[in-house]
């Protein structure tokens, strides 16, 4: 299942350990202000990085896996 522009479908999901993957698009382009990607009410989760895809427009594409008990 693709999760796109849902923060609270994906914070439920978080909440309840059922996302094998995450991929971030980082977009060059300084706001100052706007929504935060993962808000208040989720538990800290450390990430291990499997990719990262730099695009010809200066954006990367980073994919993540979360790390499971005992990975470091």
């Amino acid at each position: 299942m693709f999760v796109f522009g849902s923060g609270i479908l994906c914070k439920a999901l978080m909440k309840a350990n059922l996302f094998d993957e995450y991929r971030l698009a980082v977009v060059p382009v300084i706001l100052g202000k706007g929504r935060r990607l993962f808000n208040h009410g989720l538990n800290y989760q450390k990430l291990k990085l499997l990719e990262a895809r730099p695009l010809s427009t200066g954006g990367v594409i980073l994919r993540y896996a979360p790390l499971s008990a005992g990975e470091k």
